[in-house]
């Protein structure tokens, strides 16, 4: 699976920095860990009616600027970080039509840029 790979070569910020560049994670009742790998997957795997389907059907409460448990990584992002290290333009289209932050820090110190840079994504870079 190519999930697994994507975040390897990340380089973290040094703590001091993560933890004031971090927002608080919180939790949505009815956001389930099959919910997520779900939502990490269409993005990873360049499904947009698949990750358009899937956030509809998700609670109001859910929005794209949300970090989400990334095991293969060991690290908290969103679904921006996933779609720019997997180079899918169309998927980081809509999801920063939806208002995502591209300058939203993982837990361990990356940005969406720093991933699609790291994964010589050239076409999500522009």
């Amino acid at each position: 699976m190519q999930e697994d790979k994507l975040l390897t070569g990340a380089e973290p910020l040094p703590a001091t920095e993560v933890v004031a560049k971090t927002e608080i994670v919180y939790s949505i009742k009815g956001l389930t860990k099959q919910h997520t790998s779900e939502l990490l997957s269409a993005c990873a795997n360049g499904k947009l009616c698949e990750l358009k389907r899937l956030i509809k059907a998700l609670p109001s409460e859910f929005n794209v600027r949300l970090l989400l448990e990334h095991t293969p990584s060991e690290d908290r992002v969103s679904l921006l970080h996933i779609a720019c290290a997997a180079g899918k333009s169309d998927i980081v289209e809509y999801l920063i039509g939806l208002n995502a932050n591209v300058n939203r820090v993982s837990y361990k110190g990356v940005t969406p840029l720093y991933l699609a840079v790291c994964n010589k994504q050239a076409a999500v870079v522009k």
